[in-house]
């Protein structure tokens, strides 16, 4: 089948961009004709061989772009995209705008039109997005941190709709997306989420992730993993309060973190306000190698993150069968199964983190069934190939 997958942008890298690339690869071993087109790209970002024999496509600027008025420039994007392409029998559009590209493109064309929604764009709908975060912005008893978090977030959104061309860009978004064919979404919880935002019905379609390398070294101290970034529903001082209270109420004084993603003099701040300066060790930006031994070496991974799409987090640490410390909303709730590959606690609770993080801390022995288990479920459900037959039923073969 003749595919082309679009992404807006590949010139930074994240989950969604890293599936594009494992999904070229992936269709093209199983006999597609693929291609991937984008409007940026920068080779630095990866390693040498993750796009070695993947035709791409980098889309330029229209000739006439300064000439448009906003909507009719976006759209063009479409038609480059489509002279770009030429025929396909299938367009799979990644984050947004990349549907509206898509929309137009396909115009003339016997082209199906697929989305595969990582989320709806925050920007115009996060209420939608973030259902939860959204939920303790407009509660009066919540605790400070909370408070300021989702303060935060509702104060970014407040900016966001105040631009001049806010409302031009949600209704193009909105639009496009009732006029695609088929709308897949990363986990049921993302689907949801895109029936609220665009009122239009996505099908879940799990992901997966490709086995990650053997750990190099032995496990040496124990620790967790903690990978986070700075963005409100990440949820990183929620988890910060959760350690405080492991520490200096329950006495898990031996507890040791690794963290990463924990940048700028806010987090140090609140890491010494919090005496937790033995406890949490804040580490650099990890090459993929490095994020990996990171991960095979962990007693466990925590993972808390508020109103996460999906999480390919916790099948990395799964599929080095390590255990998880995991939302109970989200993504994450779709892959760890509480009690038996690890735990779920309830993101905005503190103290619930707390209690099951040392309850796993305590028992090594536990952790280690627990990712046994993950293991097992990883091998069974999540490997990149069965997210590809999933994929491949229900886009390609309709």
């Amino acid at each position: 089948m003749r595919i082309a997958l679009v992404h807006p942008r590949l010139d930074h890298r994240g989950g969604a961009e890293n599936v594009v690339c494992w999904m070229a690869r992936g269709l093209l071993k199983r006999g597609h004709d693929v291609i991937v087109a984008t409007r940026y790209f920068s080779l630095e970002l990866w390693n040498e061989k993750d796009w070695a024999g993947i035709p791409r496509v980098v889309l330029g600027k229209g000739r006439l772009d300064r000439f448009k008025l906003r909507a009719a420039r976006k759209r063009g994007v479409g038609d480059r995209l489509r002279r770009a392409i030429g025929p396909r029998d299938v367009i799979i559009a990644h984050n947004s705008p990349a549907p509206m590209w898509a929309v137009v493109a396909a115009r003339g064309m016997r082209t199906r039109v697929v989305w595969f929604c990582e989320e709806p764009t925050a920007r115009f709908f996060w209420q939608e997005t973030m259902p939860h975060l959204a939920a303790a912005a407009a509660d009066p008893d919540r605790p400070a941190w909370l408070r300021a978090m989702a303060d935060r977030a509702a104060d970014r959104s407040a900016k966001d709709e105040s631009g001049p061309n806010f409302a031009i860009d949600r209704e193009l978004e909105r639009d496009s997306a009732t006029r695609i064919d088929l709308t897949l979404a990363n986990s049921a919880f993302t689907a949801g989420n895109v029936a609220r935002a665009y009122g239009i019905r996505a099908r879940p379609c799990l992901l997966g992730m490709p086995e990650p390398a053997p750990a190099a070294v032995a496990r040496g101290e124990p620790y967790v993993a903690w990978v986070t970034a700075p963005i409100e529903h990440k949820n990183a001082y929620g988890f910060l309060e959760a350690l405080q209270i492991a520490v200096h109420e329950f006495g898990a004084r031996d507890l040791r973190v690794r963290a990463v993603g924990l940048r700028g003099s806010a987090f140090e701040g609140r890491i010494a306000e919090l005496a937790l300066g033995g406890v949490v060790h804040c580490e650099s930006r990890l090459s993929d190698a490095d994020l990996n031994e990171l991960i095979a070496g962990c007693r466990l991974l925590a993972y808390p993150p508020i109103d996460e799409p999906f999480g390919l987090l916790p099948l990395h640490a799964m599929a080095h069968a390590r255990a998880v410390l995991a939302s109970s909303t989200g993504g994450p709730a779709e892959t760890v199964i509480d009690g038996v590959t690890g735990a779920l606690v309830d993101p905005l609770d503190p103290r619930a983190i707390a209690t099951r993080l040392v309850d796993l801390w305590r028992a090594p022995e536990r952790c280690d069934a627990l990712g046994a288990a993950g293991r097992a479920r990883y091998l069974a459900n999540f490997t990149f190939d069965h997210f590809l037959d999933r994929f491949e039923a229900l886009a390609l073969r309709n």
